[in-house]
């Protein structure tokens, strides 16, 4: 419940009584539905982000062994 104070009503302040209501999505608050999808993209973008660094990790360093042993090859 909220109390709407209006100063442009004639003869001063005028209240009223106002429900407030959450907005549900299949019965689930949408604010609540938006943060836990935000949180699913951030952790997906965070995991990504991680292997994709493994990945170009060990791919650098696989290439600079294999330089490195055929440098002392020749």
């Amino acid at each position: 419940m909220g109390v709407i104070n209006s100063p442009l009503v004639e003869g001063g302040v005028f209240s009223e009584e106002v429900n407030k209501k959450e907005v549900t999505v299949n019965g689930v608050n949408s604010n609540k539905k938006s943060v836990r999808i935000t949180i699913i993209l951030h952790t997906l973008f965070a995991i990504i982000s991680l292997l994709l660094y493994i990945v170009s990790y060990t791919v650098l360093c696989d290439l600079k062994i294999t330089f490195l042993y055929f440098r002392r090859a020749v």
